[in-house]
């Protein structure tokens, strides 16, 4: 049977060996007699050695974490309006070829612009520091999320929906930051950034017909945009990345599909038109329904590599689409 310990891991395990130097050299460890420390003030040369191997288990950690989790944030849509949702979707993403434990995600919640929101919102079993004494959300203060382990090849995402305040003006920057934690060490870090904008001509939304999906039934992907300006728009484009272990079937409206993308370039859309696109994809067998998901958590959880299984949900694919004019290059998915 695989050792599930929370130190099975390489990385695990020198993690494991530097709390414990680092504590000792602090304090000191005094010998069974209670005379001369045997790894403290009293031994210089014990001291230099626990210094260097503590040093070097420090760069070791550096590379492989480095090598083992990334972090992405992704904001939407941006840009975004007053008394629009904004959507964070997180993403924890294990590179490695073993399971990292002690995982733990952490933003905060945007300094201004953002409207105080309840932690009942978070997805995943966010919590948020709650320095105002309720379970609301407050500028500036801290989402956590305990990830646990995240098994290799999988990644987790988890949401945090915001709603902008009214009368923000124009041009106000929201920045959402966020770090990855391994038992209790920093590892990872970024941070998104959006631009408030009261003139933003195009919406889009992103619905599917079924959720969750078993392998090898079909899924349909809707999505509904919109010119919600008083001038008509020109040169659009319109985007849906596919997830990995789903297998393209067809695209309304002349819809192709470049890669792993599909693509429209849409007609021009006229002042208060909208409009609506399908995409049909087929779940790729080799998994359990909903293999990728089961967590009491409530993790989205997504293994890379085709024939894997997948749960979908909606929220997790807002992220995803985007609406692009030549004049507004980064409009993107709203709820």
């Amino acid at each position: 049977m695989k050792n599930s310990r929370a130190y099975s891991s390489p990385t695990n395990i020198l993690l494991r060996v530097r709390n414990t130097i680092a504590p000792l050299l602090r304090r000191g460890v005094t010998s069974p007699s209670g005379n001369t420390p045997r790894f403290g003030p009293g031994n210089s040369v014990c001291i230099r050695r626990a210094i260097q191997l503590t040093a070097l288990i420090s760069l070791l950690l550096s590379g492989s974490l480095a090598q083992a989790l990334t972090l992405s944030v992704e904001l939407n849509p941006d840009r975004v309006r007053p008394n629009e949702g904004l959507r964070a979707a997180l993403t924890v993403t294990n590179n490695s070829g073993s399971s990292v434990s002690g995982v733990e995600l952490r933003a905060t919640v945007p300094s201004s612009g953002i409207n105080t929101f309840n932690q009942s919102y978070l997805s995943g079993g966010g919590t948020c520091t709650f320095t105002e004494g309720t379970t609301n959300c407050y500028a500036n203060e801290r989402v956590t999320w305990n990830l646990g382990s995240i098994p290799a090849g999988e990644a987790v995402t988890v949401t945090m929906p915001m709603v902008v305040s009214n009368g923000t003006t124009a041009g106000t920057v929201i920045t959402v930051p966020a770090q990855v934690l391994v038992n209790g060490t920093p590892d990872q870090s970024t941070s998104k950034s959006v631009t408030v904008a009261t003139a933003n001509a195009l919406t889009l939304a992103l619905a599917q017909d079924k959720n969750p999906v078993a392998p090898g039934e079909t899924l349909t992907y809707s999505l509904t945009y919109g010119n919600r300006s008083t001038l008509n728009v020109t040169g659009t484009t319109l985007t849906l990345p596919l997830p990995a272990g789903v297998t393209f079937v067809s695209a309304s409206g002349g819809g192709t599909l470049n890669g792993s993308n599909v693509e429209w370039a849409l007609p021009t859309l006229l002042a208060g038109q909208s409009a609506r696109q399908q995409v049909n994809v087929t779940v790729n067998n080799g998994h359990p329904a909903g293999g990728g998901c089961g967590r009491d958590r409530g993790h989205q959880h997504q293994r890379r590599g085709a024939g894997a299984g997948h749960r979908y949900d909606v929220g997790a694919q807002f992220h995803r689409a985007r609406i692009v004019h030549r004049n507004e290059p980064r409009s993107g998915a709203c709820e």
